[in-house]
């Protein structure tokens, strides 16, 4: 696969004796290369959505805080964050990513318990944990493994799986909300992770808005 940007590859090796640096970012912009910002996710189900959208319902009253809540229907698990990604380089992502879903089953999914980075007492984001067990990690891990090949450098922080509530930009000293959050029980729901979606996000006056670029359904069944 050609690269089409950086003067090193993803993976940060050097580069060759006597080959030529690829163009820089913002010579790319210049040639007209698109990039765009892309991630490995797996979606949600409605009933979850719900959840989520009852769950900010409780915190949001507590106005002297300042947060940005994540809205529901774009919730997501995240796999593995890719960064910027050229257009051209889409078609490779996308064939890793369906080699994986192929010799994986659907994994069943079970939310935990609510919490905060980088802690629950004074945390800059609220989350809402997932289980997967060992199914999931193992998810994971392949697509850390594969996606590294096509030069993306690994992720070396535990892995967390979890659905952003929201991002905090200001907490009121002494707030109620932190006692509000830890006191909320989050309900029993068990769902099946059908497939992985390689999705897309840009900023927006109104938010991030998310697109999804490529779907890979799991193909063994149970």
């Amino acid at each position: 696969m050609v690269r089409t940007r950086g003067f090193r590859p993803r993976n940060g090796s050097s580069i060759l004796p006597g080959a030529t640096p690829e163009p820089t970012q913002s010579a790319l912009c210049c040639f007209g290369v698109d990039l765009m910002q892309v991630f490995i996710s797996i979606s949600l189900p409605e009933e979850l959505q719900n959840v989520i959208f009852k769950i900010q319902g409780e915190l949001k009253p507590y106005h002297e805080n300042r947060i940005s809540w994540v809205r529901p229907h774009l919730s997501h698990i995240t796999l593995k964050f890719l960064g910027e990604v050229a257009e051209n380089e889409i078609p490779d992502i996308t064939n890793v990513l369906g080699e994986i879903a192929l010799i994986n089953s659907p994994i069943d999914l079970n939310i935990t318990e609510i919490g905060g980075f980088p802690n629950v007492k004074n945390p800059r984001v609220l989350w809402l944990g997932v289980d997967g067990g060992n199914n999931l990690e193992g998810l994971r891990d392949q697509v850390e493994s594969k996606i590294n090949k096509l030069g993306f450098k690994k992720e070396t922080k535990q892995f967390n799986p979890h659905l952003t509530l929201g991002r905090v930009k200001h907490l009121e000293r002494g707030t109620k909300m932190i006692a509000k959050l830890t006191s909320i029980n989050t309900p029993s729901i068990i769902w099946k992770a059908t497939d992985i979606k390689l999705m897309s996000s840009q900023q927006t006056p109104r938010g991030v808005n998310y697109k999804t670029l490529t779907i890979s359904k799991f193909g063994q069944s149970d």
